[in-house]
């Protein structure tokens, strides 16, 4: 769902991006620091965190599945410094 809130900021004329044909699967989950650790953004908590004062998410999770048993992680920290 991220993913598409970042394309909708590009508008309609922006081309696809073509995933390599041995990923069947994405999967992102954020996390914030109120202590709850990952989880998976509906849309809507990074825009609740910033509208309500508190810092957004400050790693990303990005799973890719390219089969039954095989993913590949990656996390990556958010506005360090």
């Amino acid at each position: 769902r991220i993913w598409r809130s970042g394309a909708a900021m590009f508008g309609a004329d922006s081309p696809a991006v073509a995933l390599q044909s041995a990923v069947s699967g994405l999967a992102l989950r954020l996390w914030f620091g109120d202590g709850a650790g990952w989880r998976v953004d509906t849309g809507r908590a990074a825009s609740a965190a910033s509208a309500a004062g508190a810092a957004g998410p400050s790693g990303l999770e990005v799973v890719l599945q390219t089969g039954p048993a095989q993913r590949m992680t990656k996390v990556f920290m958010l506005g360090a410094s």
